[in-house]
């Protein structure tokens, strides 16, 4: 009886010991996003478009401001590696797990999703989002303004290769890079890239993100989107001349361009038609390098290539900065990459 007795004590204080817990405990048992206010979130960088789109939804659905000082949700930057690692040992209530990541593929014994924030903000806005840019600076568009053609030309051809090669290329692509061939074919099925893409639907994909920052105040205006475009919809150069189709180029006369987009299988998979020569120009030399993501980043403002992968947002901060940038072409297009996670309590 006394053993009983005693067991029974012991089941009682656990139980009130796990639900007092203590004062620096995380938030446990998070069902809904409105669970978070006070609460922490990981992301893997403030200035990453997925931050803004966290941020955006946050404020636009459930009227919550997130940001690095905050009396709704606090954003803590991790390194993209300890994101899960940081969340299941309680440091951070939740994290943000970003488009393209190896995260996505999660246990989902271990967490779960709380937020799929790119359907939610697309469901806000209307429109897809645009994550990234190819873009090129106002002097080198005004001197290289045929070269940049012909690199938009091969850019499209490339992607247009992409498409009915998918598999084999993403195949040799993966083997190359040692990468899961499994992970580099799910990346297209939540997101895509647009290279050589500079649609009116892209313009205002655009227009989208640089709406969002405004309602956010991370700009204080919208740019004139066709006003930054290299090209025009059609695809032609603002105020050039129309070149006479049998003209034959001079090949005596080549440019050469150097871009520097993000170093993921992705990009190499878009660009591998271009690599391998099976898309060519006999009036351009295109260098492509692959950069991580600090690296990247630096690249823009030191000027570094002739066309870099950037944030739509480097384009109204630009101003700021007195960098003038002007827009090549699409780059990543998200559309379900971005996931907010919490652990599966």
């Amino acid at each position: 009886m006394a053993v009983r007795i005693q067991a029974l004590a012991i089941l009682t204080l656990v139980l009130l010991l796990a639900a007092c817990g203590g004062e620096d405990e995380p938030l446990r048992g998070i069902t809904a996003i409105e669970d978070l206010r006070g609460g922490t979130i990981g992301v893997s960088s403030f200035e990453d478009t997925a931050t803004l789109e966290l941020r955006f939804v946050l404020q636009e659905s459930y009227g919550l401001v997130a940001g690095i000082e905050s009396t709704d949700i606090t954003l803590v930057d991790l390194p993209v590696v300890e994101l899960l690692s940081q969340l299941k040992q309680g440091e951070v209530d939740a994290v943000l797990v970003p488009p393209g990541s190896a995260l996505a593929r999660f246990d989902e014994a271990e967490f779960r999703i709380l937020s799929r924030v790119t359907k939610e903000m697309s469901g806000e806005t209307g429109l897809p989002v645009a994550g990234s840019l190819l873009l090129t600076y106002a002097d080198t568009a005004e001197q290289k303004a045929p070269g940049l053609s012909e690199l938009n030309r091969m850019l499209t051809e490339s992607m247009t290769y992409l498409r009915v090669n998918r598999d084999d290329v993403i195949g040799v692509v993966a083997a190359e890079q040692d990468v899961d061939e499994e992970a580099a074919r799910g990346w297209w099925d939540v997101l895509d890239l647009l290279f050589g893409d500079a649609s009116a639907e892209l313009q205002e994909q655009i227009t989208g993100i640089w709406g969002a920052a405004l309602a956010l105040g991370d700009i204080v205006e919208v740019p004139a989107v066709e006003e930054l475009m290299l090209f025009e919809a059609d695809g032609d150069v603002p105020g050039s001349e129309v070149n006479d189709d049998d003209e034959e180029p001079d090949v005596g006369d080549r440019t050469m361009i150097s871009i520097g987009v993000l170093d993921d299988a992705s990009r190499r998979v878009a660009l591998y038609a271009i690599e391998q020569g099976i898309v060519s120009s006999e009036t351009v030399d295109l260098s492509i390098t692959y950069l991580a993501r600090s690296e990247l980043t630096d690249a823009v403002s030191a000027r570094q290539f002739d066309v870099i992968e950037a944030s739509p947002l480097a384009v109204p901060l630009g101003v700021e900065r007195e960098l003038e940038f002007v827009i090549v072409s699409g780059g990543v297009r998200n559309v379900d990459g971005t996931l907010l996670v919490v652990v599966n309590r």
